[in-house]
């Protein structure tokens, strides 16, 4: 089957791991990364919010955030939290986590913490020294991390694996419980995926993405909805949306000219789009990363 295939080939790259004591000052509102974040919380209570969802954690509690996704946090007295910070990238180029396969909230097992603590006696330089989220420094100290690989042979390896259990309890390989379809078609849309993935730069109509998996456009929409989470339009506008975030991050080329070769050809409504959903204009978004 074509996800469980995929899965075998899903490449992680481990960017921070460190412990935090946090308190009210801990407050921050949409805030958004190009890395998923996996937060372990050891002692008091937090409340992180995110696709229209509130979650309130408490001492034990695991969280996956996802990519790309505008998230508030807060803190109401003191928060003493494991985090980590990664990316999980199929052989697509599809980011794990911006499936709609997976649980965001878990409570931790007898193994959790020793995990933890592992991770962080593997790779101790990756700890943040800033844990704000909204100063500049905090993003561009993990992107300067991300362009090499800490450790020995050994350590990667050990973090790969370490890595791995710490996040595979979250993700769901069944299609959503309330789908109709049967597991190889669920399958069939990540073929769609895959499609979108490497054509983001051409235009993309809905009946492109129907052609794909042979099924009308008029049944397309509410299929991918029920199997992928959202509909299709918008998740290809996410996807666009998340290569201009990492191109304004990596290279130095101009904002029209990333939003061209991201699929965005009307200017106008790029920059309209972007404002929106990310809650920065791209030169801003440019500029507080580096």
């Amino acid at each position: 089957m074509l996800l469980q295939n995929l899965l075998h080939s899903l490449k992680l790259n481990l960017y921070a791991i460190g412990y935090a004591d946090v308190g009210m000052w801990w407050n921050y509102k949409n805030v958004t990364s190009p890395f998923t974040r996996l937060l372990y919380i050891k002692s008091g209570n937090a409340e992180v919010s995110f696709q229209s969802k509130t979650f309130k954690l408490e001492s034990e509690d695991l969280i996956v955030v996802p990519p790309y996704t505008l998230v508030d946090y807060s803190c109401d007295a003191s928060c003493g939290h494991y985090y980590v910070l990664f990316s999980s990238q199929l052989a697509t180029g599809i980011e794990l986590f911006s499936l709609n396969i997976k649980k965001w909230v878990l409570s931790s097992n007898n193994m959790t913490e020793l995990y933890m603590k592992r991770l962080l006696e593997l790779n101790p330089d990756l700890e943040l020294k800033i844990v704000d989220p909204k100063k500049q420094a905090y993003k561009s100290t993990i992107i300067a991390k991300a362009e090499e690989i800490p450790g020995t042979p050994q350590q990667v390896i050990e973090s790969d694996g370490i890595l791995r259990m710490l996040f595979a309890p979250f993700v769901d390989t069944e299609p959503n419980s309330d789908a109709v379809i049967n597991k190889g078609s669920f399958n069939r849309f990540i073929q769609v995926l895959d499609y979108i993935d490497k054509n983001i730069d051409k235009p993309i109509s809905l009946k492109d993405m129907a052609d794909e998996v042979s099924i009308h456009p008029n049944y397309f929409s509410d299929l991918f909805m029920k199997h992928i989470g959202e509909r299709p339009i918008s998740y290809l506008t996410k996807k666009r949306l998340e290569k201009v975030q990492v191109l304004l991050a990596t290279t130095g080329r101009s904002v029209k000219d990333i939003a061209i070769s991201s699929g965005f050809h009307d200017t106008d409504y790029f920059y309209r789009i972007f404002k929106k959903k990310v809650n920065l204009t791209p030169t801003q978004y440019r500029k507080n990363l580096l």
